[in-house]
């Protein structure tokens, strides 16, 4: 008499399977949860801009101060999600250039915002986005303000022309 043996792997679909009950099951359900948030934007409303700059002299464009004649105060506009916990990260060049590569230093002020309205004068908060400050948005809408210093008293002066550069504000939700 032959006897027939299989082996599970050449029988389509047993694989995996228990071909024996061995006791009771258990079972339970879980719930499946998720919290959604509104798209986080960051804009780009006003660029910093510090107008004309003298050879020999430092010019600085505060913040939470009104813009220079012939400049401006960067500005940003985040919308999010109200008490939303987020990380800000901002980066700047040491330097500003011109067509030649020439620099111009550059030093980036600490950043300020406003939850309640599009000014920089009054209501700001200063915070820190070195390395990826992280706060609660205390409104659906933040309004940043960027400020700096350019220095054309170097040695030699920086020679005459346009400089400029790129800073970047990154937020994210945590």
């Amino acid at each position: 008499m032959k006897k027939l043996v299989l082996d599970a792997a050449m029988v389509p679909g047993l694989t995996g399977m228990s071909l024996a009950q061995t006791g009771p099951t258990a079972h339970d359900n879980a719930t499946v949860s998720a919290s959604v948030v509104a798209a986080l934007t960051c804009t780009s409303t006003s660029p910093l801009d510090f107008g004309t700059v003298v050879q020999g002299q430092t010019k600085v464009v505060s913040p939470t101060a009104a813009a220079p004649t012939g400049g401006s105060v960067g500005a940003f506009t985040v919308r999010g999600t109200s008490n939303a916990n987020v990380i800000f990260t901002f980066s700047a060049p040491t330097n500003l250039t011109d067509a030649a590569s020439d620099n111009l230093p550059f030093t980036v002020a600490t950043p300020v915002y406003n939850p309640t309205s599009n000014t920089n004068t009054t209501g700001t908060t200063a915070f820190s986005s070195s390395g990826g400050g992280t706060m609660a948005m205390p409104a659906a809408t933040l309004y940043i303000f960027i400020g700096g210093t350019v220095d054309a008293s170097g040695s030699p002066n920086p020679p005459t022309g346009s400089y400029s550069g790129a800073y970047t504000l990154t937020v994210q939700y945590q």
